[in-house]
């Protein structure tokens, strides 16, 4: 499946090279529930849009 990261969903691997971290990472995010899991054919897809909110910073809590 070819991503383009300008897609509302994006393949276990183009989420990875978005977020700068290995496919490992965001196989653990979905295990985790911190990404939606969904289907496209055969390919498991995370939403672009929600993976962008789980990298943004948040303040720390004390």
């Amino acid at each position: 499946m070819k991503d383009d990261l300008n897609t509302d969903f994006l393949t276990v691997d183009g989420a990875a090279r978005l977020a700068g971290v290995t496919h490992w990472t965001v196989r653990l995010w979905l295990q985790k529930s911190k990404l939606t899991r969904y289907k496209s054919g055969q390919h498991t897809v995370v939403s672009r849009t929600e993976l962008l909110e789980l990298l943004k910073p948040r303040k720390a809590k004390d």
